[in-house]
């Protein structure tokens, strides 16, 4: 009799702790999956947010008659062939680099001055993967609001052994920026918190009017195709 209660206890621990575990694997699944749907939501953001400005940019070049306007087409149409890839998490950085290269073309189009845009680049891109737009965010806002007329735009972009930094210096224009960093530094934003939990730090500051370099360390865990933690400051 008492090893008949004893297997009847042990059962019924074993049942319920069955369930506890499968009651919390089950919320650890909705938990992925509002995850992978908000990061979804996310980069379904940014590509109209993106291609409005684009068109903007088409549309004042039309406008003026300018000839660069199909050459923008051209190049916001290999800017579109990226955005197939807009499923996936996590991509090389070399292919957000291509664009973010792409990107700066496009905008160099608009306008009837010379820009100049001095991009530093070292390291092995191909041993680094990064979500997409994480760079991007930064270089449109240089573009939307720095002033550009006869100051320079640095961007600096490091795949080193260790770690991978990103930095960008602009100046600021007149226009302030929209409450909240826009549509683009905000997404940014929650895409870290749900990609990079505890794992990064994002902070943005100014001084006289000049955004001075803007380190983006991402600091390796593992072998360089690991996902890494990342430490962002922007300073504008």
């Amino acid at each position: 009799m008492y090893y008949a209660c004893l297997y009847i206890v042990m059962g019924a621990l074993l049942f319920f702790a069955d369930e506890a575990l499968t009651a919390r694997l089950r919320q650890a699944e909705l938990l992925g999956r509002n995850r992978e749907a908000e990061l979804a939501f996310l980069r379904a953001q940014v590509n109209p947010h993106f291609l409005f400005n684009s068109l903007n940019n088409i549309y004042a070049l039309s406008y003026k008659g300018s000839p660069k306007a199909p050459e923008a087409i051209l190049k916001l149409a290999e800017l579109m062939r990226y955005m197939l890839y807009e499923k996936k998490t996590f991509l090389p950085a070399a292919t957000e680099w291509d664009y973010v290269e792409h990107f700066i073309a496009l905008q160099q189009l608009r306008y009837d001055y010379p820009l100049a845009v001095e991009i530093r680049k070292t390291g092995n891109a191909d041993a680094w993967e990064l979500p997409p737009y994480l760079l991007i965010a930064f270089v449109e806002n240089a573009f939307k609001h720095g002033d550009l007329n006869g100051k320079p735009l640095t961007i600096g972009f490091d795949a080193g052994a260790h770690a991978f930094a990103f930095s960008l210096c602009n100046a600021i224009g007149r226009q302030q920026k929209d409450a909240g960093g826009g549509i683009g530094l905000s997404n940014l934003r929650r895409r870290l918190e749900l990609l990079y939990p505890g794992r990064h730090a994002l902070k943005c500051a100014s001084w006289k009017r000049i955004a001075w370099p803007l380190p983006t360390k991402l600091c390796r865990l593992g072998p360089p195709t690991k996902r890494p933690s990342v430490e962002l400051r922007e300073d504008r």
